[in-house]
């Protein structure tokens, strides 16, 4: 079982602009490789979750039908400390406080052949788990844009992590890193 961090960036390490807004990556169609390697790393996605932030962007931004076209019925932890909708036939479980409890449950719904808990977004959720030393792997999709400021990709210093792998696709870069037991 693994925890893994799967998100677009910029080139200069942001999430999101500095109002929060995604509509950065409009400008880079999907290709079929994109699609197949998210496909791919989703097929093995057992448990997900998101900030409050993510998943209200992710309402505003998809219809709601679209959740089980996307998602499927794969439950998805929401940290948040507000009541938020719930898209039909959604499994959305809304949690806060400390990431331990909430990513063993994850960790509890995972199989073996869906064993990976998927930190969706953003940075700052991201950033909880690799502090609680519940995050494995980083998978970056570098995007050729520099926003100048807005959401990190992982706000938290680390130790050196392990470049795994690198690809190329289009004008994306894709890097996979594996983080050591202990970050700092």
């Amino acid at each position: 079982m693994t925890t893994e961090y799967f998100t677009a960036v910029s080139l200069d390490g942001y999430v999101a602009d500095p109002d929060g807004g995604m509509d950065w990556l409009s400008g880079f169609p999907p290709t079929a490789a994109k699609r197949d390697r998210f496909e791919r790393f989703f097929a093995g996605v057992g448990a997900m979750a998101m900030g409050a932030t993510t998943y209200r962007w992710v309402l505003a931004h998809e219809k709601p039908e679209a959740w089980r076209r996307h998602y499927g019925d794969t439950p998805c932890w929401v940290f948040t400390h507000h009541d938020l909708p719930v898209p039909p036939g959604a499994d959305v479980r809304f949690v806060s406080g400390d990431v331990a409890a909430a990513h063993d449950a994850m960790r509890a719904v995972t199989t073996p052949s869906a064993p990976t808990v998927w930190l969706v977004g953003g940075g700052v959720l991201a950033a909880r788990f690799a502090a609680a030393g519940r995050l494995d792997r980083v998978h970056l999709g570098v995007a050729p844009v520099v926003l100048g400021g807005g959401a990190p990709v992982l706000p938290v210093r680390t130790g050196p992590l392990r470049l795994a792998r690198v690809d190329q696709d289009g004008a994306f870069v894709f890097l996979t890193y594996e983080v050591p037991d202990r970050l700092g």
